[in-house]
């Protein structure tokens, strides 16, 4: 192998960040080689173990009653796409429990969720009148937890359209037979009748026609999909939806559910998830099933502040997490230094190129496999674009993300 520092710039600063593009670089390229590996991986026990129907063979008494919460605020105009949704689902009605959590709601969002007691006789609507965690989000569904009494708690929102497989589909993951045995999370907790103790699933974003905006943001699910898949399948979850999640009540109260990540913005998903990561008891899984998915439109309003928000979470994944996402913030913040480097010093212009092709690949290699996983390859159009835009946007967006304190308003 060359002695790299041969193609270093002689000055001692352009040099220093050459060396940290170099160093993040390669950290970058790894990782994103590993997530890209694991939708492989993901891809083949997928096709060799997922059943006809998406579920195991089961007499009706023996399926789990699963209660599916939706935490609803002024969601009057939505809610009835979700909850008809819910009504076709291809599970025994007598196993569902639907719970609509209605967080001070200033429109009739109470009585249009009543308005499907005779289509879901099981439904429940619950008020927010309790302080249970600072977090709004957390605190719904709290809310809803406590009221509900299903063994395998579901989650999304009022905006999504599940298909009708997406109870079979995720419940199916809790019990897949796994042919590498306890991959995933962490050793087996060899009391539970399964050591699975999450399951995300697919929550596609569909764009409507209304232009390029709601295509990158389609774009941006897609890669988060990705992300999801690929990390849960290598034993590392750093990713999953909230717009479809199913988790078990025991694994919740073991980990101690919400009760130290409360306070902190946004999370009930991803910070859950590595709650029982952390714990060593509980394995997580995904439920990439197409049959399954869980479909919402792309969200316009307050857009910067909800991809802040997003960013927001990462900081609280642990020092094992942390020690892998700063070499990649530092590896996007020498790009976005680079085209001044390069102008100036002649000699960071080789470094900084060999850089920016580096990510390209490894970038379109990674959303190709994220494309076909999830055969979608509708968006990928916008890549190019993306790429233009993903290094200013991690640069200044994770650091703002990484500043935020405190919990923000319902969303």
């Amino acid at each position: 192998m060359p002695d790299l520092y041969v193609y270093l710039p002689e000055d001692s600063f352009p040099a220093f960040v050459a060396g940290l593009l170099i160093a993040s670089g390669l950290i970058y390229a790894a990782t994103l080689l590993a997530l890209a590996a694991g939708l492989v991986l993901y891809n083949r026990l997928r096709g060799s173990s997922l059943p006809d129907g998406g579920s195991a063979d089961q007499h009706q008494s023996d399926l789990p009653l699963v209660s599916v919460l939706i935490a609803a605020r002024n969601a009057f105009s939505i809610l009835d796409k979700c909850l008809g949704c819910l009504a076709r689902q291809n599970y025994p009605s007598d196993r569902i429990e639907v719970v609509v959590i209605d967080d001070g709601s200033t429109d009739d969002t109470e009585n249009a969720a009543r308005a499907w007691t005779d289509r879901i006789p099981s439904l429940k609507v619950v008020a927010v009148n309790s302080a249970y965690h600072v977090c709004p989000k957390k605190n719904a569904l709290e809310h809803g937890i406590r009221a509900s009494s299903g063994s395998i708690i579901f989650t999304t929102d009022a905006d999504c359209r599940p298909e009708p497989g997406w109870i079979r589909g995720l419940l199916f993951e809790f019990n897949r037979p796994s042919p590498h045995g306890n991959e995933g999370t962490g050793p087996a907790d060899e009391s539970s009748p399964s050591p699975v103790a999450m399951v995300a699933g697919y929550a596609p974003l569909e764009p409507s026609a209304r232009g390029i905006l709601e295509r990158l943001l389609a774009l941006q699910g897609l890669l988060v999909a990705g992300l999801s898949a690929g990390s849960i399948s290598i034993g590392v979850p750093l990713a999953c939806s909230g717009r479809s999640l199913a988790y078990r009540r025991d694994a919740f109260n073991q980990v101690g559910g919400f009760a130290d990540i409360g306070d902190i913005v946004g999370g009930d998903d991803v910070l859950l998830m590595r709650k029982f990561s952390a714990s060593g008891r509980w394995r997580v899984r995904y439920c990439g099933d197409l049959e399954a998915a869980v479909a919402s439109a792309p969200h316009r309003d307050g857009l910067w502040g909800r991809q802040i928000r997003y960013q927001s979470k990462a900081v609280h994944y642990g020092v094992p997490a942390l020690l892998l996402f700063i070499p990649v913030y530092i590896f996007h913040l020498a790009l976005a230094a680079g085209p001044i480097l390069a102008y100036t010093y002649e000699g960071f212009s080789g470094v900084f190129a060999a850089a920016v092709a580096s990510k390209v690949i490894v970038d379109a290699t990674f959303a190709g496999a994220a494309a076909l996983t999830f055969n979608d390859t509708r968006s990928l159009s916008l890549f190019p674009l993306v790429e233009a835009v993903s290094v200013p946007y991690i640069a200044l967006v994770s650091a703002l993300g990484a500043l935020r304190r405190g919990a923000t308003p319902w969303t």
